[in-house]
């Protein structure tokens, strides 16, 4: 079974030792619905992630678009490490916490 992968297309915008800097069009997560038209929370925005240079071919220049690929599971990843791990943890401390009857 071949997982799947999100596809976006980047700019190559600087270029500074080791680090490529990209700026990616991020689309809002509502931008096929119907009324996104006359909704304001369906804008898109620009982005901008710096990656090691080399995970590029070393050819790239600035103002080349490249191709950004990202498996589906690794969002669920950083879903997992970033909201669902600190709630767990905020949670438990709270509880002993209170149990310890400390504040």
């Amino acid at each position: 079974m071949k997982s799947e992968c999100i596809e976006r297309r980047a700019t190559v915008t600087a270029i500074e030792g080791g680090e490529v800097r990209l700026t990616v069009l991020r689309p809002s997560a509502c931008s096929n619905c119907e009324a996104a038209g006359h909704c304001h929370a369906s804008e898109s925005r620009l982005e901008t992630i710096t990656i090691d240079r080399s995970q590029l071919p070393s050819e790239v220049a600035v103002g080349d678009q490249v191709s950004l690929e990202m498996r589906s599971s690794l969002g669920m990843r950083a879903v997992l490490l970033t909201m669902i791990i600190p709630t767990i943890l905020i949670i438990a401390v709270t509880i002993l916490l209170s149990y310890l009857e400390v504040g």
